[in-house]
């Protein structure tokens, strides 16, 4: 069976954790994942470290602005949130898409954001 969207309602980070990881399997089929829907990282607030795997094409709409996000993972072009409405990180997504989406490392530190492969 082949996921077409995540839509992980709640993410109730009651742990206060600091990375999250998005999975690269689910059900036992690889790149089953290929968006993660609207909301679906609503107390993601405290997140530092983000990974995304090459699976996921699309993070959309209304996720949380991840301000203390200092370490992303991301795989290859990933769309984040198109339209005005998106919070996510308004920083990184900017970086993000100003290097043309690439995989790899980005890293926020000296008040402004890094790429590595």
């Amino acid at each position: 069976m082949k996921a077409e969207v995540v839509h992980i309602r709640w993410f109730w980070n009651e742990d206060n954790r600091t990375e999250l990881v998005t999975p690269s399997e689910i059900w036992g089929e690889p790149n089953a994942i290929t968006a993660i829907g609207g909301n679906a990282f609503r107390s993601g607030n405290k997140i530092t470290s983000l990974t995304i795997p090459d699976s996921v094409k699309n993070i959309g709409e209304y996720n949380s602005r991840f301000d203390s996000l200092t370490n992303v993972i991301i795989g290859a072009n990933v769309e984040i949130g198109g339209n005005r409405y998106s919070q996510f990180n308004e920083g990184f997504k900017n970086f993000y898409n100003e290097n043309r989406r690439q995989a790899g490392t980005y890293t926020f530190s000296g008040n402004r954001w890094n790429y590595r492969r």
